[in-house]
């Protein structure tokens, strides 16, 4: 369309500067037909170039000239790289995991991923010698070795990083129950309307170089972590690491059919207890031994109790301050009951602004899950310095060299 009104344009602009005087046209003669106003300059008729600076042609590659108008959503630079995976196998003397298929999700600001799917080859690789890439964008990958799914995540890809090596390591699997243990278990509280938002943050820690399939005879599904929840527990949510399908609430036990990795396996869920009469108890029963418990309770005057537990300070976190308190070691099959006293008040305003509960999948009253919190990022992918997680992305909760890091609640997902 605007080619053919800069044609006519250039038409009419040459005929009337053809009957045209330096003076301009005699009185008798209507005035020619000038371009509408604000219309860039057309070229002149020694064919020199009049159009402004940063007005352009057309690059010949289907692109707007440079200062052109945006048409539609705006363009990004694009560029052809290559992504290079390779899977390694950690069981030792394991299957080769030649053969295995892959699924690659090239995420990017674009509504929805580049989809490729394939298999590997004798050497465990798989190489995609040609993509395109439009601004950043960053790989989400599966492998699938003996049935159980393992991913990778690489770097942003953008014009000027456009190739990618992504190494991902599979393991054989195994029936036998290793001697896991609970190596961290971080509690996390926050006031709202409803009482007490809690946040829990476990890491397992598996030994040996095979995955374990958990409990149970094949018939139905296995079981890796069969966990108590607390008597009053509402609005059971998963998080990381808990996925709908492999992740479940059910006679108020949080139970995980997804298998064990060996190393650490980091998983989140959240749930809310009631208060009443300024009172609240929660109950932390450990499945297997517990190395590390601590919890985190705002500063808001009241009263924490609980066998064993013992005061750790206070510190600066999201919504004010907080108070700190750890257990040691937990020995496996013991229940730690702590209490809550003095809650009367009102909420804070942080926590009643904190917009619904935490977490990003909810479990119903049958206990089946609403939503799936393995489900791939929505965000616009960000830069290589923002790395390195497109997933995953949540509150979080480390003691580093004895120095306590507490980093921003996650929003809730409506499910």
């Amino acid at each position: 369309m605007i080619r053919r009104m800069l044609s006519m344009a250039l038409a009419l602009g040459i005929s009337a500067a053809s009957s045209a005087q330096v003076a301009g046209p005699p009185a008798s003669q209507p005035a020619p037909l000038g371009l509408p106003p604000g219309h860039p300059a057309i070229p002149a008729d020694d064919g020199t170039s009049i159009l402004p600076p940063r007005l352009q042609p057309n690059d010949g590659a289907g692109n707007l000239p440079q200062g052109h108008p945006e048409i539609g959503p705006a363009r990004k630079a694009v560029a052809h790289g290559s992504l290079s995976l390779h899977a390694t196998q950690g069981t030792a003397g394991g299957t080769k995991p030649a053969g295995d298929p892959v699924v690659i999700d090239l995420y990017s600001a674009a509504p929805t991923p580049q989809h490729f799917e394939g298999q590997l080859d004798a050497s465990g690789t798989l190489v995609l010698p040609d993509i395109t890439i439009t601004g950043a964008c960053q790989p989400l990958i599966k492998v699938t070795h003996a049935g159980v799914p393992y991913q990778g995540i690489g770097q942003v890809m953008d014009a000027a990083h456009t190739g990618e090596k992504v190494e991902v390591k599979v393991f054989d699997t195994t029936e036998q129950q290793p001697q896991w243990v609970m190596k961290m278990r971080h509690v996390i509280i926050h006031r709202s309307p409803a009482g007490l938002d809690v946040i829990e943050m476990i890491m397992l820690d598996s030994p040996g170089d095979r995955v374990w399939l958990g409990t149970g005879d094949g018939k139905e599904p296995r079981i890796t972590l069969d966990l108590p929840l607390p008597a009053a527990a509402q609005n059971v949510q998963f998080g990381d690491g808990l996925k709908a399908g492999n992740a479940s609430v059910k006679d108020g036990r949080l139970i995980n059919t997804a298998p064990l990795i060996p190393g650490t396996t980091q998983l989140q869920f959240s749930y809310t207890l009631p208060v009443g009469d300024g009172k609240a108890q929660i109950t932390l029963a450990a499945p297997v031994a517990t190395g590390h418990l601590m919890m985190f309770v705002p500063d808001d005057g009241s009263t924490v109790t609980g066998d064993g537990l013992i005061p750790a300070g206070s510190g600066n976190a999201p919504g004010g301050t907080s108070r700190f308190f750890m257990v040691p070691s937990v020995p496996a099959g013991k229940e730690l009951k702590v209490d809550f006293t003095h809650l009367a008040g009102p909420t804070t305003k942080a926590a009643a602004d904190d917009g619904g509960e935490p977490g990003t999948a909810q479990a119903d009253s049958t206990g089946s899950p609403q939503a799936d919190s393995g489900q791939a990022p929505t965000e616009p992918v960000r830069s290589r310095s923002s790395m390195p997680v497109i997933i995953g992305v949540g509150s979080a909760v480390l003691l580093v060299g004895g120095t306590i890091a507490i980093f921003a609640r996650p929003a809730a997902k409506k499910t």
